[in-house]
């Protein structure tokens, strides 16, 4: 699958129209069009503008798309540290934050538990 066909795939997939997501990128219609038939290649600052609106601009570029967990922003900045700690170690580590975080629910279950007996 090309670049062009990987653009008009994100557009569908956000539901805009050619002229719409062109202007959202910063450019015309026909500009847009071109792009989606990899007559012309997309600028960084129209690669920046789709993003803005939701594109996933690495899997336009590469094919490939980016891992995100749904609604990654409704984390709190604790959990945000921590999947970044995770994300971050070698699988060694991850290992032992996956063992430190099920002990620790396992404990505050049990804690809940007795409170409730």
């Amino acid at each position: 699958m090309s670049i062009g066909e990987r653009i008009t795939e994100e557009r569908d997939r956000l539901g805009f129209n050619q002229e719409d997501f062109g202007l959202i990128g910063g450019v015309k219609k026909n500009a847009q069009f071109q792009y989606e038939k990899d007559k012309r290649s997309p600028s960084a600052e129209y690669l920046a503008g789709i993003a803005n609106a939701g594109a996933d601009v690495a899997y336009i570029l590469t094919g490939v798309r980016i891992q995100v967990l749904p609604e990654e922003s409704t984390l709190t900045r604790g959990e945000r540290a921590t999947l970044e700690h995770y994300r971050n170690t070698n699988e060694e580590g991850q290992k032992i934050i996956e063992q430190t975080a099920f002990f620790a629910a396992q404990s505050a279950a049990k804690a809940a538990g007795k409170k409730k007996a």
